[in-house]
């Protein structure tokens, strides 16, 4: 379907939000994922949160990586800024557009590859910045776009790519803690330029 351009019908009666705009307007181009695939729900779901809470389209700010979920940020909200980053880099490119604009909102998607893995530096000073974004990271457990990733589930070894894959999310969760620790005993530590060093740290009781 990915050649198919999308096309722009709409119902004469779709209900519209506050700036007159309908859910159609929040969409963006063909979805080229597989058939069936959760990140087209996710997708779905942002584009209903944006309808309903009148966000303006140049408003928002669109930001990814690279892999299956870093593809959905085209296919909402089509009238947004967006910027597609290198693999595991979106969280400095966020920083970085969040200290020169902090009037714009910020929708960070990423994926479990992404963001736990080649990118799992740039996620925990994302957090220890407490960066002004949400950040949504789309877990499809696969790290596909990678191909042969290390991590990569491989059904005729399960055993050690699903311990491998353990091991990384628990680092992950270990960097947490600590990042964590040490912002909220010292807001101001490492604090970079234009970014303010008075904001709390984000609640990690979770992991």
């Amino acid at each position: 379907m990915s050649f198919i351009t999308k096309p722009k019908v709409s119902h004469p009666g779709s209900p519209t939000n506050a700036l007159g705009l309908t859910r159609r307007q929040y969409e963006g181009s063909m979805s080229t994922l597989c058939a069936g695939c959760g990140h087209d729900s996710v997708t779905a779901a942002i584009i209903e949160a944006c309808w309903g809470l009148d966000m303006r389209p140049e408003q928002l700010v669109k930001l990814s990586g690279i892999g299956c979920s870093s593809k959905t940020t085209a296919y909402f909200v089509g009238g947004a800024h967006g910027f597609n980053s290198v693999h595991g880099r979106m969280p400095s490119i966020a920083s970085g557009a969040n200290a020169a604009n902090r009037e714009l909102t910020y929708i960070g998607v990423s994926g479990d590859g992404d963001s736990l893995s080649i990118g799992l530096g740039q996620l925990v000073h994302a957090i220890r910045r407490n960066v002004n974004m949400i950040y949504l990271i789309e877990n499809n457990g696969v790290y596909g776009l990678t191909k042969e990733g290390r991590y990569q589930p491989d059904p005729a070894d399960r055993s050690d790519s699903a311990g491998a894959l353990a091991r990384c999310h628990l680092r992950g969760a270990q960097l947490f803690r600590r990042q964590g620790a040490a912002r909220t005993a010292d807001p101001g530590r490492n604090a970079p330029p234009g970014l303010r060093a008075d904001r709390r740290a984000v609640p990690l009781r979770h992991l």
